[in-house]
């Protein structure tokens, strides 16, 4: 199936999942000091782009950025950029030459007020799942520990759906905590059994009768939203209703 337009899902409503991982799933942050100059890039390019960033983690061979621009068009300027950028270094430092990344990032829309937080718990979830730590706020390289135990994390947006758990910074703590050491519920892909997060409404804009033929007419959670469900891997229609 031929590439989705990205300008089908810009919308200044959405946030975007945005994540790449390296070519033949190979290691691109082999140590903290590539994991920190990443960040540092993403700080560049956040003041270039004026983005909002609201979760984040960085594994061995791929990331994930959950943020908002204020112009939707420029994301892929902005990945054009900072996908560039740390190529170049890592061509320094390393001595090698070709491609570092897989291919073209993804870059799913997230729905703001539903999915959003369990968006951001899948992504900072990623290192428990992995196996390398045991509770996700004891892995230094992810947003969860300025959510979870309060921490200072300069890189961060202000949150507003964070924000509207609780009045009280410790309640809010306590609620991320709390939901963080539970596994996001999961939508699958039939075809390539791929999983994302957060109840799947991630990818272009579309009509709901856009599921006619597909076996999810009439489902209550589709016909409400204006996203289709489909993999963000192989694009395959439909997805197995997200576990509630």
């Amino acid at each position: 199936m031929p590439r989705r337009p990205r300008h089908w899902q810009w919308t200044e409503a959405a946030c975007y999942h945005v994540m790449d991982r390296g070519h033949n799933r190979e290691t691109v942050f082999a140590d903290d000091a590539d994991r920190a100059h990443f960040l540092h890039l993403v700080t560049r390019y956040r003041d270039r782009f004026e983005l909002r960033l609201y979760s984040y983690c960085l594994m061995a061979n791929h990331f994930h950025l959950l943020l908002q621009l204020p112009e939707p068009r420029r994301l892929s300027a902005l990945m054009a950029g900072l996908l560039r950028s740390y190529t170049h270094y890592a061509h320094r430092r390393y001595g090698f030459v070709g491609r570092l990344w897989q291919g073209r990032f993804k870059s799913p829309a997230v729905e703001t007020e539903s999915y959003l937080l369990s968006c951001g718990r899948y992504i900072e979830r990623n290192p428990v799942e992995a196996g390398l730590v045991r509770l996700p706020w004891d892995y230094r390289w992810s947003s969860c520990r300025a959510y979870a135990l309060g921490e200072a994390e300069a890189l961060l947006a202000p949150n507003p759906w964070y924000e509207a758990l609780a009045a009280a910074p410790a309640r809010r703590q306590e609620g991320c905590t709390n939901c963080s050491t539970r596994p996001a519920f999961i939508t699958r892909c039939v075809e390539c059994h791929h999983s994302v997060c957060g109840g799947g409404r991630l990818s272009g804009a579309a009509r709901p009768s856009s599921y006619r033929g597909s076996g999810l007419e009439g489902a209550n959670y589709s016909a409400r939203s204006r996203f289709i469900i489909r993999c963000i891997e192989c694009h395959h229609l439909p997805f197995t209703p997200p576990r509630v």
